[in-house]
């Protein structure tokens, strides 16, 4: 029998060429070393090893390994070390895991380090460090009925998750944060300080120079007009919040200041969380950077605790995390939101708001419009749990929707999640 190793390296090699055979892989073979370093609240960070021929396929490697000791073998820090599939491994399901579709980046968080990885013996060789949404994890296993609602135990949060939270320079209409990454280190380092200020406080980062370097959309970056690409990106990037920092320099005769703005925007809906402004006392001999790292340090704690109030405390209680949610037509589809649907005959943009209504946080909601083939809220707050009491996330709310859809209206539906947009496609 071929080891998971061989038909791993297969996949990667041949996955255009070749239909996916069925997962091979035999339990504590010795490639297999993933640790995992910390897990919060269902948001855990993990040591896993890769090999390959290039760089970008070793990272690929390190992933597929992690995913295949959560999946078959178990982890220790995750559900008491038990894997997290409990059925036979059925290879229809279970190979997008691992070959090129990639089926698990949607609840990959970031990965560090394959930058790092060095050539050996003809192979790039390195360690990578990956954040993993558990809750996301296992809502698409369940979805995939490759494991049952009844199993989750600690690898689910029963609490209200801490934000994530991307760090980007603010740039005004036309510019582009990769120019701006570019051509100013300043900046550079003042985003860098405060992303280790949230990480300091135990809330997870997700680092943007490092997504937009990695996406396939790169060459759109480097263009002047890129401020739809960024927005995209953000809105894809799958955090909470992202927060744009300000600085400006000034250089005096009598020294250096700096002064600063960091403001936080709740991404799926761009509401703005939180706002601070700070500005250092003109020094002969402080260096920008330093200046920089003094301005962020002023008000960081109190900034992050403004935005963490949406998340935990007394403000949490009458609020909850919002979602985008665009429900449109496949485009062979004849249908309009005017047609009558269920068991009354009433039109599907009605039924459609009245399930929204009646299953959002609160009645919090906020309806753009609605045309013959697209109905779009631009705000939809999802309860914070679910009906079994864990945490609620934007794929979660979406299986709730399709199965409204399929068994209450009689129609088929499929949902796309890009962060915390929610896109719902109506056949």
């Amino acid at each position: 029998m071929k080891s998971f190793y061989q038909v791993l390296s297969a996949f990667l090699l041949l996955s255009a060429l070749l239909p996916t055979a069925g997962l091979q892989a035999r339990r504590g073979d010795d490639w297999q070393r993933v640790v995992c370093i910390s897990n919060n609240n269902g948001l855990a960070v993990f040591k896993t090893d890769g090999a390959s021929h290039k760089r970008e396929d070793a990272g690929h490697d390190a992933k597929c390994r992690l995913f295949y000791a959560l999946l078959f073998v178990g982890v220790e820090g995750v559900e008491d070390g038990k894997p997290l599939v409990q059925t036979e491994d059925n290879p229809m399901f279970t190979d997008a895991y691992f070959n090129g579709s990639q089926k698990y980046e949607s609840s990959v968080i970031s990965t560090k380090g394959v930058d790092d990885f060095r050539r050996s013996d003809g192979r790039y060789r390195g360690t990578a460090i990956v954040t993993v949404s558990l809750p996301q994890l296992i809502a698409q296993l369940e979805r995939d009925k490759l494991r049952s609602p009844q199993a989750r135990t600690s690898a689910g949060s029963t609490g209200r998750q801490m934000p994530t939270i991307m760090v980007v320079p603010y740039r005004k209409a036309g510019e582009s944060y990769y120019r701006m990454f570019q051509n100013d280190y300043d900046l550079r380092r003042a985003v860098a300080c405060v992303q280790d200020g949230f990480q300091q406080r135990d809330v997870q980062t997700i680092d943007f120079e490092a997504r937009y370097r990695s996406t396939d959309r790169s060459d759109a970056y480097n263009r002047e007009a890129a401020t739809s690409a960024d927005a995209e990106l953000l809105k894809s990037a799958g955090t909470d919040v992202y927060v744009e920092v300000d600085i400006n320099k000034y250089h005096e005769q009598q020294g250096n200041r700096v002064s600063l703005v960091l403001k936080a925007y709740e991404t799926a809906t761009g509401i703005i969380l939180a706002s601070k402004n700070a500005s250092t006392r003109t020094l002969p001999k402080a260096s920008v950077d330093e200046l920089c790292r003094a301005a962020v340090t002023m008000h960081l704690s109190d900034f992050l605790d403004d935005i963490c109030a949406h998340w935990t405390g007394r403000k949490a209680a009458n609020e909850s995390p919002r979602v985008t949610l665009e429900f449109g037509f496949d485009g062979a589809s004849m249908r309009s939101f005017d047609d009558p649907v269920g068991s009354k005959g009433l039109k599907l943009s009605f039924l459609i708001n009245q399930w929204v209504r009646q299953h959002a946080f609160r009645q919090q909601y906020q309806l753009r419009g609605v045309v013959d083939t697209k109905l779009i809220y631009d705000s939809v707050s999802i309860p914070p749990t679910d009906a079994d009491g864990f945490a609620m996330d934007p794929m979660a709310f979406s299986y709730l929707i399709e199965t409204y859809l399929q068994n209450e209206l009689g129609l088929e539906a499929r949902s796309r999640i890009e962060g915390r947009k929610i896109m719902i496609t109506i056949f």
